[in-house]
């Protein structure tokens, strides 16, 4: 998976919805943040179970990051499907194939991270089995520029 696609579906994904205000300021921080997550500086990154899809063309449509909390637990750290493509199950399928993937290299337990008012992504995750047992502010800093 190509880091400037991904970023480039990230920004696509969402950047009009309730989540936008989570996207980094431009395109540079969006790679900047994907090369982060690729490199481990949110926990070993799991090629093994990150997932992406494409269309009938070659475009990306799709994609889900995991990494490693704990040798027993993986975390979700980004899940995107393009809004032209939602609603045909391409969530649904990423998620599926990267629990498979998760539970096959003896991960236990999963989490994942969704703001309240992400109501599709709830829906999507409840669906599959995922309970909401703790809730969590993101606070988000960014340094002005000097002038």
């Amino acid at each position: 998976m190509p880091v400037p696609e991904i970023a480039a579906l990230d920004r696509r994904a969402f950047a009009n919805g309730v989540d936008a205000f989570l996207l980094p300021d431009n395109r540079e921080g969006d790679l900047q943040m994907l090369e982060g997550i690729r490199s481990g500086t949110m926990g070993r990154y799991l090629d093994l179970a990150s997932t992406a899809v494409a269309d009938d063309n070659g475009r990306l449509v799709g994609f889900l990051l995991a990494v490693e909390e704990t040798p027993r637990r993986a975390v979700l750290v980004s899940l995107a499907v393009d809004p032209a493509a939602r609603r045909h199950g391409i969530g649904s399928a990423l998620l599926q194939r990267t629990l498979r993937a998760l539970a096959a290299l003896g991960y236990s337990s999963v989490r994942l991270w969704v703001t309240q008012a992400n109501l599709p992504a709830r829906a999507l995750y409840a669906q599959l089995g995922f309970g909401s047992p703790e809730s969590t502010f993101i606070y988000r800093w960014t340094r002005r520029s000097s002038r």
